[in-house]
């Protein structure tokens, strides 16, 4: 394994460095290489699960994302974010019953494709919400992970601390 730590989600939350194209600017060249993209993927996938039917696009969801400077991030960066998260395949278009993608107006006269999370983006959002609660003991954080991993509280019972 490399220094990178990765934890549960499948990739690091507190990685940096994102995509560009090579025909950008030196501008966006240096802000790629220093932006939080792991901590934007993981509020994401946060928003993304607040809307598990309707979905969001880009445009939506960069509303939803704060950069390190505390403002939103745009709708391309969103949109970057969105396409890590399909590649990963915790994030899918949403298609209609014909099988077409499913568009929504995003400013006057242009629409984004909508996404929503997969199986396994819900997973890794319910995992990112047992990461940030506190537990009243470590062996209930820790048995609520690897019952997230597996997609449910599998055979094991555990007792309430409370």
């Amino acid at each position: 394994m490399s220094n990178e730590q990765y934890n549960l989600f499948g990739f690091n939350p507190d990685q940096v460095g994102g995509k560009v194209g090579a025909d950008h600017p030196e501008t966006s060249q240096v802000a790629a290489r220093n932006v939080k993209s792991g901590g934007q993927k993981a509020q994401a996938i946060k928003a993304l699960a607040r809307e598990p039917k309707r979905g969001m696009t880009a445009y939506e969801l960069s509303e939803h994302i704060v950069n390190g400077a505390g403002r939103t991030i745009s709708p391309n960066q969103a949109g970057t974010r969105l396409g890590e998260l399909r590649d990963q395949g915790l994030a899918v278009y949403l298609y209609d019953e014909v099988g077409r993608a499913v568009e929504r107006e995003t400013t006057p006269g242009n629409t984004g494709i909508v996404n929503v999370l997969t199986r396994q983006g819900f997973m890794v959002a319910t995992n990112i919400h047992i990461e940030e609660t506190e537990f009243q003991s470590e062996e209930t954080r820790q048995y609520l992970l690897e019952a997230g991993l597996r997609g449910g509280a599998g055979d094991r019972k555990w007792k309430s601390s409370n």
